[in-house]
């Protein structure tokens, strides 16, 4: 039917499995077990399956934890006996009576569906590693995370501790229905006092039980589950072999009768289908969902097993094989008992007698043994269930140091005997305020609640495709996982739905508490398993060719030799990179093989602890060469990954300032942490409270030489725009303070000046740049800090003509406008200022030839009075902007050492770099008349051209910017923007 479960492999050698299963168990340290040392296989089994090695919370002590607890006594027992509980007793006939036979078969089909699912999920996650204690909550932590498991492991330990008050209560209620004064004279009183009383005694006994230890309990357990197997025993028996009589119906009349008929076709078919009337003991009208909601809540036992996973001697083999027998066993005798109770009693009893079983068995007191003997298992497995959750819970430091008492009150065995007293202390405060009936079926939805978060945790692992999920139960499937998690959450609404949305409610609220907590990464998270799947599926599916500008975003590696004096550069990548990548680039400098391990995997954590608090989203690459330049050409072109390429290269400005350590001086926001977590986090040597230091190197100072040479950042910005990568060179950061840009008293400007100032002449036109500016701007405008700058766009024009320059302003407008960008023009008459220029003046014709991708010697050429003419014209209109984007002219051509003469040591008849021997290179030149002197003062003076061109175009750059406030060059080699929808 379910084509899709998988067949269960090959078994493998039982003794093997459990050398590995028990030996990874073994872990001193607060991390999970992960074999990364070297496993020793001469450990002794046999010693590794009775104990388990914990780290002790003082010094550095072990304690051993008794593994004693088997299959049946340890997870067969609990199971059948919670899951039986006092339904099988009282709740069968009131079923079958009201649903009929064909509605009671659809309940329990559909009831132990739901069991069955999850009862895979949890065969599955057991089966894929070492289990410690905690069962439930363990399972669900370790993989899908502390804030889900913790949440879910605090409801589902409060339910352990109310389920524990409400079994005694009931077990209360059941002693005195049999032994009460009103059943027997002189018999027990049946007041409020003596009922708490009773609960309270029968709660003590169960807590002397529950500290005396696990081999008690499993002794108890197997005792009452033969009791109840012999009860059940005697009931079959007495239906088959019992003739007919008369049974009272205390939902009637005290006159009024029913008859048990003995088993008879008439009956059974009197019974086959429904008749839905009201519940005499409550006055409710019954339905389907009703019924179903009663023979759900009576039967959540199904984790009792797996609660004791941290005294379970194999939990890996006792807790799937126990789990599913006894759900099969438990299925096996509710259908049973629906089917015989309805071919043998008439309807009416069944309806008007939740005690008909007590009438039919042949010895009228063994009914009530079995509903004594079930609801104090019930009580007893509910207790040291929620101990061992509370005592995980604690080890954990979930919830900091509010649990600490808890992690030291143990046995030398292991028992954790101060959980066992808090628990009892909160069953005993429940059963005081004596109102346990009616939040029953709140305890129901917290046991649903973690069903939903085994079923949620299995599916979300078969999904993540992880190579180290292969359990080894093979029958379950995604698919499985997700109709146990779909059928436990529609069960919750079944129940109630004003408990339902009250339990939810809680959920959530401890999720939002967790969520503001720092936990180790050791633990593990599904999170990060399915984030990589759907990461690595979607990144194929981002086909660079399909690329349209519509859908243009920028994609920033931001280069940074020492963040130390970078944050207010890498807050604003942050802010500007709208939705893309941004990627932190360092290059560190020396030789692979003269470091004993890779510096850039030490130094990684560092880096990340500061993303984390500088609360921004990037990512970080860090490469080693022996070269700076090399290094920032690899990782321009390998970072991203897919369709995810950095498409625009940012970097700081190359000048003598000496750098400001600001990393020191800013007041880094933290994450919120509610409760103090007590472990230590590895990205975090300080607790979580700032950032590691320690791997950043010192800044320079003014006696320090720059990292980069003046020559080499020339050749960076050349090489970026020749790889088709927009630039952005970023000066006077420093000066950049976010926090007065959120003070509502000071106006915010953004300045945009679209003209290279080298070319004045190109003024009557917008190219890739500009726009590249005015899309940068825009972004920046719509980040929340810098949402209420005012956007100022400043025109220059070169002619006195007012007409010509309106018709230029009002065309930039129009373009503005359809560019949905917001934005206040301002025209600037610059005549005067372009009259200094030292050069002819550009004809509109030949702009296109000055503007390529070089800048000519010519340009270069331009006179100091001109650049601080404009730099006080920027100076005049943004004294008073926080960021202005200015032109970013193309570095000058490059010359290459190479003329006619030389050129020929080049070709194809002979090069120069080949292995000729110096002999016949100096027949060559003396064959073809060619002076080396020549040649060498030729290659000598294009290098000093080339680095005189350097030295200007830096000076040009510093000169237009100087004393400015925070701005950026900016140079767009691609379409950015469109006008079109």
């Amino acid at each position: 039917m379910f084509k899709f479960l998988r067949r269960r492999a090959n078994h493998r050698d039982d003794n093997i499995s459990d050398v590995v299963q028990e030996t990874t168990s073994i872990n001193i340290s607060d991390s999970a077990p992960i074999l990364n040392r070297n496993f020793d296989l001469t450990n002794n089994s046999d010693s590794l399956s009775f104990h388990d090695l914990r780290r002790s919370d003082q010094g550095d002590d072990v304690s051993l934890i008794r593994r004693s607890l088997r299959t049946i006594p340890g997870v067969f027992c609990p199971v059948a006996l919670s899951m039986s509980s006092v339904a099988v007793f009282m709740r069968v006939g009131f079923i079958v009576g009201h649903a009929g036979i064909f509605d009671s078969l659809g309940l329990y089909a559909l009831a132990f569906t739901i069991f069955v699912l999850t009862g895979l999920s949890i065969c599955a996650i057991s089966t894929n590693g070492a289990i410690k204690g905690g069962g439930v909550y363990y399972m669900i932590s370790r993989t899908l995370g502390p804030e889900i498991g913790g949440s879910i492991g605090a409801l589902f330990f409060i339910a352990n501790a109310i389920a524990s008050a409400f079994n005694a209560s009931g077990l209360v209620e059941a002693i005195l229905n049999n032994f009460g004064t009103s059943k027997i004279e002189g018999g027990l009183p049946e007041s409020f006092g003596f009922r708490i009383l009773y609960g309270s005694v029968l709660n003590s006994f169960t807590l002397i039980i529950c500290l005396l230890g696990s081999n008690l309990f499993s002794f108890a357990i197997s005792f009452i589950y033969l009791i109840m197997l012999i009860v059940y025993l005697c009931v079959v028996f007495s239906i088959f072999f019992r003739n007919q009589f008369e049974i009272p119906l205390p939902g009637l009349s005290s006159n009024e009768t029913g008859y048990f008929t003995g088993l008879s076709s008439q009956t059974f078919r009197d019974n086959l289908y429904s008749n839905y009337t009201a519940d005499y003991k409550t006055g409710s009208i019954t339905n389907f969902a009703y019924v179903f909601g009663i023979l759900f809540s009576s039967m959540t036992g199904i984790m009792a097993g797996a609660n004791m996973s941290g005294e379970l001697k194999k939990p890996s083999k006792s807790i799937p094989l126990g789990t599913m027998s006894a759900v099969l066993f438990v299925f096996v005798v509710y259908f049973s008992q629906n089917l015989l109770l309805a071919g043998s009693c008439e309807r009416i009893v069944l309806v008007n007698n939740n005690q008909v079983l007590q009438y039919i068995v042949f010895w009228g007191p063994l009914i009530p043994i079995g509903i004594i003997a079930t609801t104090f298992s019930g009580e007893l497995s509910a207790l040291i269930g929620s101990s061992r959750v509370l005592k995980a819970l604690a080890d954990d430091e979930i919830f900091g140091s509010l649990l600490n008492f808890v992690k030291y009150g143990k046995t030398k065995s292991g028992n954790p005997w101060v959980a066992v007293v808090v628990s009892f202390v909160i069953s005993e405060c429940v059963l005081l305020i004596g109102s346990v009936n009616s939040i029953a079926q709140l305890v129901t939805i917290f046991y649903l609640l973690a069903y939903f978060g085994v079923n949620l945790a299995c599916m979300a692992l078969d999904l993540a495709s992880a190579p180290n999920f292969r359990p080894s139960f093979k029958y379950f499937s995604w698919q499985t996982a997700l109709l146990g998690m779909v059928g436990s959450i529609i069960m919750t609404f079944i129940v109630s739905v004003e408990y339902a949305s009250i339990a939810i409610g809680l959920l959530i609220s401890l999720l939002t508490v967790l969520y503001f907590r720092d936990f180790p990464p050791e633990w593990g998270s599904i999170s990060q398993a399915l984030i990589f799947h759907q990461v690595r599926k979607y990144l194929l599916l981002l086909d660079t060719r399909k690329d349209h500008v519509k859908f243009w975003r920028p994609q920033i590696i931001l280069l940074i030799s020492n963040p130390r004096s970078c944050i207010p550069l890498i807050d604003f990548g942050n802010d500007v990179k709208k939705g893309g990548l941004f990627v932190l680039g360092h290059v560190k400098v020396g030789k692979f093989d003269e470091f004993e391990e890779d510096p850039c995997v030490k130094e990684m954590p560092s880096w990340m602890n500061l993303v984390d608090t500088l609360k921004v989203k990037a990512f970080i690459e860090l490469t080693l060469n022996s070269s700076i330049k090399e290094g920032i050409h690899n990782l321009i072109r390998i970072s991203g990954l897919g369709g995810m390429k950095p498409n625009t290269v940012m970097m700081g400005f190359y000048d003598n300032t000496v750098p400001e350590d600001l990393l020191k001086s800013r007041p880094l926001a933290k994450k919120r942490n509610i409760l103090q977590y007590g472990m230590n986090n590895p990205l975090n040597s300080n607790g979580g409270t700032s950032i590691t230091m320690s791997f950043f190197e010192n800044l320079r100072t003014s006696n320090d030489e720059n990292r980069l040479d003046r020559d080499s950042y020339v050749d960076l910005i050349r090489d970026v725009l020749k790889m088709k990568k927009n630039l952005c060179l970023c000066r006077q950061f420093n000066a950049l303070n976010k926090d007065n840009l959120r003070q509502k008293s000071n106006p915010i400007y953004i300045d945009v000046w679209p003209l290279n100032f080298l070319i004045p002449e190109s003024c009557i036109q917008l190219d890739s740049t500009s726009l590249f500016m005015l899309q940068l701007a825009c972004i920046l405008n719509m980040v929340s800090v810098w949402k209420k700058a005012t956007l100022r766009v400043y025109l220059c024009s070169d002619t006195s003509d007012n007409v010509e320059n309106m018709r230029r302003k009002a065309r930039l407008d129009d373009l503005l406008n359809q560019l949905r960008i917001q934005a206040m023009t301002t025209l600037i008459p610059m005549q005067s200022v372009r009259d200094l220029l030292n050069r002819p003046i550009i004809s509109e014709a030949d702009l296109p030839h000055y503007q390529q991708l070089g800048t000519s010697h010519e340009i270069l050429g331009v006179s100091d009075i001109y650049l601080k003419a404009a730099n006080l014209l920027i100076k005049q209109h943004s004294d008073n902007a926080s960021i202005c984007f200015l032109y970013l002219p193309p570095p000058p051509f490059f010359k290459k050492a190479q003329n006619t003469e030389n050129s020929r040591l080049n070709n194809s008849t002979f090069n120069a770099s080949s292995s000729s021997s110096n002999l016949m290179q100096e027949q060559y030149t003396e064959e073809n008349e060619i002076d080396l002197t020549q040649t060498t003062a030729f290659i000598n003076t294009t290098q000093d051209t080339n680095i005189e061109n350097n030295r200007k175009y830096l000076k040009i750059l510093e000169q237009l910017s100087d004393s400015l406030p925070p701005c950026v060059f900016v140079n767009g080699v691609s379409c950015v923007t469109s006008t079109h929808l």
